[in-house]
């Protein structure tokens, strides 16, 4: 849809509470969405089911704990994404400050303490 994230996040703010992909891969979700696009479905529908598919890909990763830490980009720019989660978990999903550099501080604290060969 070439959006930024944060637009994204916008317009999926405003989008129906139900809204949803049929499909489960990625790929498929986008032509989908091309298709929906070119129906007359309302964007900000399609950005907020975007959204839900991305709560129902982490949610088929495992079984999540009571508390939720959302790290990267998306959160930082959608927090949408934390309230959504939280709605389908009934977890504590908070989203840390700078959450789009938790991972390159993980990986320097990692290599921080491998030691040198």
């Amino acid at each position: 849809m070439d959006l930024a994230p944060a637009r994204l996040g916008e317009l999926a703010e405003g989008g129906a509470p139900g809204a949803s992909f049929h499909q489960t891969c990625s790929l498929f979700i986008a032509e989908e969405a091309e298709d929906r696009v070119r129906d007359g479905e309302p964007l900000a529908d399609l950005c907020r089911a975007g959204l839900v598919a991305v709560v129902e890909h982490l949610l088929d990763q495992g079984p999540l704990g009571e508390f939720v830490v959302l790290a990267g980009g998306l959160p930082e720019s959608v927090p949408l994404l934390a309230r959504l989660l939280a709605d389908a978990t009934g977890a504590r999903v908070e989203i840390p400050p700078h959450p789009g550099s938790l991972g390159a501080l993980g990986a320097a604290l990692i290599a921080r303490d491998i030691p040198a060969t």
